[in-house]
């Protein structure tokens, strides 16, 4: 078993998920910018540059498979499909999956163990020129479907011309929003915010709380990779949530993003033990409207 650093707000997100039966955290976070019956097209753009180093890159994998066997219950079977798409050198699609059972969130996730890192250059528009073409060939183009990008980086683009056209280029084919989460102390967020979308330009940077990504994209800014796992879940359980109707419920990204200063690192059963009995009067969360 892994070590990862969860704050209070993403382990009472995961408590939600282990005590509440058939309903998954994410069914309890549902946005009402989906329509009814939509189904939501997800795309997670991991960057493998040679910046990200290999032990680091570990962690934003075992982060990522965390965050969303946390993020799809049954709730969300036959709802949303997963896309990862690496981005170094080029940006091949790495894993895609359609989720229709456990089974399917097994199979994804043993996908992204299996990345292997490129360590190459930084071709951010080489990510969402991927997004451009899988949104033209993708089954979730109807009317009330629609798709998010997570974008993760450590880093600047090789060129950030470039990457501002396939931005706009992968809107133009279909892209409803676009969030990211912004990693170190070499990452630009100012730019990262003038390529959110939907809503103002440049998005909020550390929005709190976060904001719906289907009305607002915005920019998250973590210290380093041992708050990855925290802002991945909380980011995974925002957007992951329009596919389930249900209430909106916005998530403190102020805690979250001081988490790794003030906690310990946890082991994840521990840690559900010792709060389980103080989770539910800390954090309401109105369930799915029926």
């Amino acid at each position: 078993m892994k070590k990862y650093y969860f704050s209070s707000i993403a382990l009472m997100a995961i408590l939600v998920t282990s005590i509440g039966g058939q309903q998954s955290a994410s069914a309890l976070l549902g946005s009402n910018a989906l329509p009814a019956g939509g189904t939501l097209d997800f795309y997670e753009l991991l960057d493998g540059s040679g910046s990200i180093a290999p032990s680091d890159f570990t962690t934003m994998i075992g982060g990522t498979t965390a965050a969303l066997s946390a993020a799809l219950g049954p709730s969300e079977f036959g709802k949303v499909r997963v896309t990862v798409i690496q981005f170094s050198n080029s940006a091949p699609v790495e894993c895609q999956q359609m989720i229709n059972s456990a089974a399917d969130v097994t199979t994804l996730n043993n996908c992204i163990n299996a990345i292997v890192q490129v360590q190459g250059g930084t071709c951010m528009s080489c990510a969402f020129n991927t997004v451009t073409a899988e949104l033209g060939t993708s089954p979730l183009n109807g009317p009330n479907d629609r798709s998010i990008v997570d974008l993760v980086t450590d880093g600047v683009p090789n060129s950030e011309a470039s990457t501002t056209t396939a931005v706009a280029n992968a809107i133009t084919a279909g892209l409803d929003s676009n969030v990211a989460l912004a990693i170190g102390q070499f990452a630009n967020p100012p730019f990262l915010q003038t390529l959110t979308s939907p809503g103002v330009s440049p998005g909020p940077l550390n929005p709190n709380p976060l904001p719906d990504p289907l009305v607002q994209g915005f920019v998250l800014n973590v210290a380093g990779f041992q708050e990855f796992a925290d802002a991945m879940l909380a980011k995974f359980q925002i957007s992951v949530g329009p596919a389930v109707g249900g209430e909106f419920l916005p998530i403190d990204s102020a805690a979250l993003l001081l988490a790794g200063a003030q906690t310990n690192a946890v082991w994840i059963m521990s840690a559900l033990a010792v709060i389980g009995s103080v989770a539910f009067g800390a954090l309401y969360i109105t369930s799915k409207k029926n």
